[in-house]
């Protein structure tokens, strides 16, 4: 009953609107093609950066090379990590 009520009621409303009251101005978004091709540019321009930096560091990445500790920080290792045995 409530909810019939509440339809009749929108539909009433829905039916006469005044014609003082102008209806909202959508804007429309519009690219043109000098924006999509910029857009894909940019697009291409990102995607080769990330593939290089992928290709460098994954697929030629450099040699590992062993971290080699002085006398001092062999002596703070062993005192932080009482379980480590040396070699």
């Amino acid at each position: 009953m409530l909810y019939s009520r509440m339809k009749m009621m929108y539909f009433h409303f829905m039916n006469n609107k005044s014609e003082n009251i102008p209806e909202p101005v959508v804007k429309k978004i519009r690219f043109g093609l000098l924006q999509v091709m910029g857009l894909v540019g940019l697009v291409i321009v990102v995607t080769a950066l990330l593939t290089t930096w992928w290709v460098k560091h994954y697929i030629y990445a450099s040699k590992f090379t062993p971290t080699v500790l002085t006398v001092k920080e062999q002596k703070l290792w062993i005192q932080n990590w009482p379980n480590w045995k040396q070699r």
